[in-house]
């Protein structure tokens, strides 16, 4: 039998196994002299010398001085550590450049030896930094590097102190960097980083890592903030190298994340050690999401409205060129929207849009853009420019909807009907609001106007908005007021600084043939009796009107101040004919003059109560609890019964034929409501042809004298002056021609309905009796008097009178009653006033348009507009140097504004504005 095979290559288990302890056995020795050696190292260096040696390295590195609070030696893994680090700056644009809670070096073995410190790898805890750029372009970065040529420490304390990195990590960073120049804020917070590390001496060194932090931008312009980016987290992926002193980096590849959008970023940027870099940057975005895009906002922002938005954003772009201090680089490229959308609170705003967005390296850019605007078609063209004075000329063609804007967007109940063609143009700085002009028009079509406080709607068939530069003229245009038609025109100025909040003018008029304002009112008033006048005299007299306080009855009549107007100007108002709840006026005619403080009615007029009224009120608006008025009310003819009887508590106690010229000023309350203390007036009035019906007064009279006839006297004529002061009519003695005795009558009534009255009658003795003889304290059987002069003192209050006799009083006691002098001074301080207002209402407008010139603005045949601005309206429409009337508080003898509503029907005649 033959002999099996034998394995001569075959190695005996035993020869293996002897291998294998060998080379662990070799590993072991291997590890423990280098754990060895690692210890021993780090027991044999100094933390405090080592501290005293690698300080100016670290310094020498940054070309900064640096403090080291702390240095320690790890053993596994050997490493020097470096505790509360503060780096300085010398620039002094900041405290100090930087600081560091721990900085960690991990160290080589093997270079120990030959007393090198050679570092793989870098971990930083804490980082603080802060880069400061000044106005002038000095910064205090710029110089993170040893000057050229200077040299390290000689001899053997001079070691090289090498960094031959495998990896970078930082945790916790925060870097803050301020532009003076542009007032830029940006802070990088939360800052994480990972980057492998390549370096060959004196060659590029190359990063490739990730970097993550969150980042909020915020920054002024012309003294205004910015709206800030909101703190956004950012991921920045990268393989990029830098130059040996770090002057260089060049992006071989990356990608920049912002929350879901993606960017990507490839180039250059040199000079980072000037004041100006250049850059050579290409910038990418694919089918990024305009939702995400909106994401970027703060949520302030997105949820005040609830922005939604809808499409995709491509772009390629290259940004190119020097960016320092008076240097922006050039872009270039392309930004396209597709298939866009965006909703505001629930209202489509725009939809199906496509966009284009060209930049070119001249700094200019060309919009495109269509797509549907509130359910109607928009296209969009233009070009502007950028730089140091930029400018835009954009062309608007659009058809909105307006039964598309959403009611949160308007008043409550309100709803729109109808289009708005219009064809606009922009012209001007962007940068600056009030430089704008705008060209075109703004149309109206088929717009209806509906409101649960409106009885009727409003309608305008067709109408039209002509821009010219800075002026809108508006063309003669048909309101109708359910079926009253309105002709409205007029022009509004001031359009040039109307987004950057300034005040713009308008002057214009009103005129039609009847106007109802019973129809214009949804539901008609609970209580059709109350009017303004009957509802102020109950607040001046603390009484009760029908049952309710006067500030119940004002609220249920809906008075209410108007707040502040958004605009300025006058309107001229002429009405054949206006109704209201209680009668009609006739010949209406006004001029209205408004600021955003104040409302002044002048030269208004009207027919009613079988005569003619005259009236110029002013009004202050304000947030006071109360505001000053003044009113001038002149009355020519009128019915007194019925002129009375809606402005007054007396109702139609008294008739005849009435003139009334009436001087007040005042303070009214939110509600419109006099205050009694602050009422102050002059003014005279004269009843002819006329009496005074039964009343409290008439009666004690007439059985004080045992005269029937003084129950309700006649009148044929009563002409006398009064002044209003302190809450009291004092009024001018006075005869009462044609009433039994023709009494003459003089002293104070209260508004709060007190009496303090001297009245002395001439009646025959014979139609005296004795009881009447008895109380004037004559005796019955006395001769030689004819003619008895009584001399009564009446006291109490309109509803309950008091009289009794004076004896020892005499005629002339009566003429005192009102001292001309006082008269006269009061007369003449509120004359003064009321003129003061005028020169202050007219100088508002003076001042609103001063400085305008005569020529129209034509539209630009270029970028730039023309500079000129055109005149808006003649020299008597100019505007006042204040921006509102002086104003006086209640304590004074005449406000400085003026009150339309003082006018108003209920308050100074019967009927004149209803209820309302």
């Amino acid at each position: 039998m033959a002999d099996a095979p034998h394995d001569t290559d075959a190695t005996p288990p035993s020869s293996a196994r002897r291998w294998a302890r060998i080379l662990l056995w070799v590993l072991g020795v291997g590890v423990l002299l280098f754990l060895a050696s690692s210890f021993a190292v780090s027991r044999l260096l100094d933390p405090d010398r080592l501290a005293g040696w690698l300080e100016p390295r670290i310094e020498e590195a940054v070309n900064r001085d640096v403090e080291v609070g702390a240095v320690e030696v790890g053993f596994l893994p050997l490493a020097v550590r470096l505790r509360t680090i503060a780096v300085s700056d010398p620039t002094g644009l900041a405290p100090r450049l930087a600081a560091l809670d721990n900085l960690e070096l991990r160290v080589r073995v093997l270079p120990l030896l030959r007393r090198e410190i050679r570092v793989s790898q870098i971990r930083l805890v804490g980082l603080e930094a802060n880069l400061r750029a000044a106005p002038d372009g000095l910064n205090n970065y710029g110089d993170f590097s040893p000057a050229e040529g200077e040299e390290s420490d000689a001899g053997e304390e001079a070691r090289p102190f090498a960094l031959q990195l495998d990896a970078i990590r930082l945790s916790g960073g925060t870097i803050r960097f301020q532009s003076a120049s542009d007032s830029l804020d940006l802070s990088i917070t939360e800052l994480e980083a990972v980057a492998a590390v390549s370096h060959v001496g004196g060659g590029p060194w190359v990063f490739d890592g990730d970097y993550s932090a969150r980042v909020s931008l915020s920054g002024k312009a012309s003294g205004e903030a910015r709206p800030p980016l909101s703190t956004v987290p950012v991921r920045l992926r990268m393989a990029a190298e830098t130059s040996e002193d770090f002057s260089e980096v060049t992006v071989h590849e990356g990608s920049l994340e912002l929350e879901e959008v993606s960017l990507g970023v490839r180039g250059r940027a040199s000079n980072l050690k000037e004041p100006v870099r250049r850059l050579e940057l290409e910038v990418q975005a694919r089918g990024v999401a305009l939702a995400d895009l909106l994401a970027l906002l703060p949520d302030s922002v997105r949820e005040a409205r609830s922005m939604v938005a809808g499409g995709t954003l491509a772009g390629d772009l290259t940004v190119h060129g020097q960016l320092g201090p008076d240097a922006v680089p050039e872009v270039e490229g392309a930004v396209e929207v597709q298939s866009g959308s965006f909703r505001l609170s629930g209202m489509t705003l725009l939809e199906n849009l496509d966009a284009t967005l060209d930049l070119s390296a001249d700094r200019s850019v060309r919009p495109r853009a269509r797509g549907t605007l509130l359910g109607g078609d928009l296209d969009l063209t233009g070009a502007a420019t950028l730089g140091a004075e930029p400018r835009v000329d954009l062309r608007v063609q659009m058809e909105p909807a307006l039964d598309q804007i959403h009611e949160s967007f308007l008043p409550v109940g309100l709803t729109l009907q109808g289009r708005l063609p219009s064809q606009l143009r922009v012209v001007g700085n962007p940068m600056d609001l009030a430089s704008l002009r705008y060209w075109g028009d703004l149309g109206v079509r088929g717009l209806v106007v509906t409101h649960p406080n409106l009885g009727v709607p409003v309608r305008v068939g067709t109408g039209s908005l002509a821009l010219e530069g800075d002026r809108a003229t508006v063309a003669p245009t048909t309101v109708v007021l359910g079926d009253d038609p309105i002709d409205v025109r007029g022009t509004l100025t001031g359009l040039e600084g109307l987004l950057d909040g300034a005040i713009p003018d308008f002057r214009g008029s009103a005129s039609g043939t009847r106007v109802s304002l019973v129809e214009l009112r949804a539901e008609p008033p609970a209580d059709t009796s109350l009017t303004y006048g009957r509802v102020a005299f109950a607040r001046v007299g603390g009484r009760p009107v029908r049952g309710r306080s006067a500030e119940s009855a004002a609220q249920e009549m809906g008075l209410r101040r108007p707040g502040r107007l958004p605009l300025a100007g006058q309107i001229q108002v002429a009405l054949d004919t206006v109704l209201d709840q209680r009668g009609r006026m006739e010949d209406v005619t006004a001029t209205l003059v408004f600021g955003p403080d104040f409302l002044q009615v002048t030269e208004a007029a009207f027919r009613r109560y079988g005569g003619r009224i005259r009236t110029t009120a002013a009004l202050e608006l304000g947030d006071e609890a109360e505001e000053p008025f003044s009113l001038n009310l002149v009355a020519e003819g009128v019915d007194a019964g019925a002129f009375l009887g809606e402005t007054t508590p007396l109702g139609r106690a008294i008739t005849g034929t009435l003139d009334l010229d009436l001087d007040v000023a005042g303070a009214l309350d939110a509600l419109l409501l006099p205050s009694r203390s602050s009422l102050q007036g002059s003014g005279s009035f004269s009843l002819t042809g006329g009496g005074i019906d039964p009343g409290p007064l008439g009666e004690r009279l007439a059985t004080f004298l045992g005269q029937p006839r003084l129950a309700a006297p006649s009148i044929r004529d009563w002409s006398t002056g009064f002044i209003l002061s302190e809450g009291r009519i004092l009024l001018q003695e006075a005869r009462m021609d044609g009433a039994p005795g023709a009494p003459r009558v003089g002293g104070g009534v209260g508004l709060d309905g007190d009496l303090d009255l001297v009245t002395a009658f001439d009646l025959p003795r014979e139609e005296l009796g004795a009881a009447a003889l008895e109380r004037l304290g004559l005796p019955p059987g006395s001769t030689g008097m004819q003619m008895v002069s009584a001399v009564l003192r009446v006291g109490g209050s309109l509803m309950d009178p008091s009289v009794s006799a004076d004896p020892r009083a005499t005629v002339e006691s009566v003429a005192g009653a009102v001292e001309d002098r006082a008269r006269e001074e009061l007369e003449t301080a509120v004359q003064e006033r009321q003129q003061e207002l005028r020169e202050r209402a007219t100088g508002f407008l003076r001042g609103l348009l001063r400085g305008r010139d005569t020529t129209r603005a034509a539209p630009p045949d270029s970028l730039v507009p023309d500079s000129i601005r055109p005149d808006t309206i003649g020299p008597d429409t100019i505007r006042p140097d204040t921006i509102r009337p002086d104003t006086i508080r209640p304590d004074t003898v005449r406000p400085d504004t003026t009150q339309p509503d003082t006018v108003r029907r209920d308050t100074t005649r019967s009927g004149a504005s209803g209820t309302d």
